[in-house]
């Protein structure tokens, strides 16, 4: 099972350009966020996974919706953004909706907007 976070920071979401050798959309926009490992749960698993790719501790993760098998979460990161250190992927960036590039992941994209229709 993959878990994804939808991350918000002041009203933006933020992205991952992921390297253009990864496994799942490489060198395109996507959310944080990875595999549930056994005996993990979700929240367990996006903890670590946010910890491991940004350095961030996360709040309460609220369920937004299930789409082609991936579980996605949103939590406010608002406070701690700015300490961040990124250790997967290209960069990472904010984006309010109308923003997004067109590399963005179409899984990311319907996760966003059934977010923003919550």
């Amino acid at each position: 099972m993959i878990v994804n976070a939808i991350l918000l920071v002041n009203g933006k979401y933020a992205l991952q350009l992921r390297d253009k050798n990864a496994k799942r959309c490489p060198g395109m926009w996507g959310l944080f966020g990875g595999s549930v490992e056994e005996g993990e749960s979700d929240d367990q698993a996006l903890r670590r996974e946010i910890f491991e790719e940004l350095e961030l501790l996360i709040g309460r993760l609220e369920h937004v919706t299930t789409i082609a098998g991936v579980r996605f979460y949103s939590t406010d990161v608002s406070e701690r953004w700015r300490a961040h250190r990124l250790h997967e992927g290209e960069r990472a960036d904010l984006f309010s909706f109308a923003e997004l590039p067109g590399n963005t992941s179409e899984l990311a994209r319907q996760a966003i907007i059934a977010h923003m229709n919550k």
